[in-house]
């Protein structure tokens, strides 16, 4: 979705985090835009907000001004904000150009929020200070501006894969978890030695360095979608959250498959 939405051919992931409003003791966000803050040469990034519980005005949802984006002067004052609750698990999408806004949390209960942002494939590193550039660990390649920030911290996320008719993918892994959703058709999916219907809507999980192939019909050609993640980095971001069961089904999605 973030793909389709950039236009771009591919996307990358360049970080997520936790957005936390504690309850009765947080303030309003201001007014802003997020792109100012990433070290990225040029516009087109975007960020997915999925919120862990309820959202409204009363604990924290967002308000934005609808094409904000592609505002420039005056046209700006003549539009208008919307505020836009959400239910648990329900998501927005916004350009780093959007302005945006996060009421505060006047509830008795944490607002929890993961925020996500993805980047066009080909997205050059400006230089600029950011934490996820500065802080260099054993996860984390060095970056130098003018490059491309392309590395194995910043998962590439590839179109989708259209199969012809009877197409065979040969058997292959992947040193990362993959998570594939079947978008439209249906077809077959191999993996630890037996093979799987895969149809329309399925979503399934594929563990490092495990073979696995597919292989369409000749009707009913499928469309997958893949996403990697590095295993150490997912693990590393969701223990600390472990008590929050929403944020763990989220991403702990138990292979999804049909035996034939």
């Amino acid at each position: 979705m973030a793909m389709k939405l950039s236009g771009a051919s591919g996307i990358r992931l360049f970080h997520d985090h936790g957005l936390w409003k504690m309850p009765q003791d947080s303030k309003p966000t201001a007014w802003h835009q997020d792109f100012p803050y990433w070290p990225m040469t040029e516009p087109g990034a975007l960020s997915v907000w999925i919120p862990m519980h309820d959202v409204d005005e009363h604990n924290g949802c967002m308000m934005f001004v609808p094409g904000s984006h592609k505002i420039k002067g005056t046209e700006l004052e003549k539009t208008k904000p919307v505020k836009v609750p959400l239910k648990r698990g329900s998501c927005t999408f916004h350009h780093g150009l959007t302005f945006h806004f996060a009421h505060a949390n006047q509830s008795d209960e944490p607002r929890r929020v993961l925020a996500i942002i993805y980047m066009p494939d080909g997205t050059i590193y400006s230089g600029k200070s950011h934490l996820v550039t500065d802080h260099a660990d054993d996860h984390m390649t060095r970056m130098d501006s003018g490059k491309f920030l392309e590395s194995h911290d910043f998962l590439f996320h590839a179109a989708p894969y259209r199969f012809s008719s009877g197409e065979i993918v040969p058997s292959h892994s992947h040193e990362f978890i993959e998570l594939a959703y079947v978008a439209q058709g249906q077809g077959e999916h191999y993996y630890k030695g037996e093979y799987y219907n895969i149809a329309e809507g399925d979503i399934f999980m594929i563990e490092p360095d495990e073979e696995h192939a597919y292989r369409a019909g000749y009707a009913h050609l499928p469309v997958v979608y893949n996403v990697l993640f590095q295993p150490e980095l997912l693990r590393r971001e969701l223990e600390p959250l472990a008590d929050v069961a929403s944020f763990v089904d989220f991403f702990y999605l138990e292979p999804f498959l049909r035996k034939t």
